[in-house]
């Protein structure tokens, strides 16, 4: 498939290209950039096009380094997945990398050495109640967070 250019093209795709210097984006974002800058359809189409020509748009990839930058972040998989979803990755490119990034084994380890250093509270009651706030407010499922709270005792 051909991608025609004119002027509006020239326009939005150096546009574009700084948009993506400062990180990978999604077909999403990319295509909300754009219309949000009021370029018109077929232009949007035809930078799309430019970009996967180039490589330049993976939403696999950009999964990928999303799902290892949170974590690292401590974020948890709810929490990722929603956010995911609204930079437009579709949910099964979202399930498969979560899979291969997030175990559960080793996030609880990080999570509990994570959780020493950060809450100090010395009540059992309050201190559980903080550390079950915070997961879930982190996005992290039920059975991780009475994981974390099993072992803290």
């Amino acid at each position: 498939m051909l991608c025609p250019q004119n002027k509006e093209f020239d326009s939005a795709k150096k546009k574009v290209l700084n948009f993506l210097r400062f990180r990978i984006r999604t077909k999403k974002e990319i295509e909300d950039y754009l219309k949000k800058h009021k370029y018109s359809e077929e232009t949007i189409t035809n930078i799309l096009c430019y970009l996967e020509k180039l490589n330049l748009l993976d939403d696999e990839k950009f999964a990928e380094l999303f799902i290892e930058e949170k974590i690292r972040k401590f974020w948890g998989p709810l929490k990722i997945k929603y956010e995911l979803l609204k930079k437009g990755v579709e949910k099964e490119i979202i399930e498969k990398k979560i899979s291969e990034k997030i175990k559960e084994k080793e996030m609880v380890c990080s999570l509990k050495e994570m959780i020493r250093k950060k809450i100090k509270e010395k009540d059992p009651t309050k201190r559980d109640q903080k550390i079950y706030s915070f997961l879930k407010r982190r996005g992290f499922l039920e059975n991780i967070i009475w994981e974390v709270l099993k072992s803290e005792d």
